[in-house]
């Protein structure tokens, strides 16, 4: 591990721990998925209580199949309350900024993570009367800010602590 993968890992477990909102941003090959999988593969496995979801995001992802991902390891807890099994989950999100920019420069997957964090609900796409409130889950996402739409929406971003994930130097290789 380089110097600032030893810090990045750090704050995201300080981060995390705390239930906010963790984005890695970076061109490719700056280890960003990989330091996100290998961290929540590791609380998942030394931290009792604590599950991760790997979803990948492409162009073709719109809200309903993002939504079914999201959905596909939560359970009905009580009422309209759901949440996973056991403990928190969390989310990972790669390529984040991948989706296709609609007509009026919306991207509907985004739009739907934004509304969970902001109300910490969605409604259920059978029966629109039913808002499922959404407990327990949190977001780490990924994005090449050199691909797909190159930035995203700003009502989404603040939410996330972001981190810039760089290119290890040459000193950095040799050690």
């Amino acid at each position: 591990p380089t110097a600032d993968s030893t810090r990045l890992r750090y704050l995201i477990d300080l981060l995390i721990r705390n239930s906010k909102p963790v984005m890695f941003i970076g061109s490719s090959g700056t280890g960003k998925t990989l330091l996100s999988t290998d961290y929540l593969h590791n609380l998942c496995t030394t931290s009792n209580g604590y599950q991760y979801v790997n979803i990948n995001m492409n162009y073709y992802t719109d809200s309903l199949s993002l939504q079914l991902q999201l959905e596909q390891n939560i359970d009905k807890r009580s009422g309209k309350t759901y949440g996973p099994p056991n403990g928190k989950l969390i989310y990972f999100i790669d390529d984040l900024n991948l989706p296709l920019v609609e007509k009026y420069g919306t991207q509907t997957p985004i739009a739907l993570i934004r509304q969970h964090i902001d109300y910490g609900s969605w409604f259920d796409r059978t029966d629109m009367g039913l808002k499922k409130f959404i407990i327990d889950c949190q977001y780490v996402a990924c994005m090449n800010h050199k691909s797909g739409s190159f930035e995203i929406d700003p009502r989404l971003q603040r939410h996330f602590v972001t981190f810039a994930c760089i290119l290890p130097n040459e000193a950095d290789l040799m050690t």
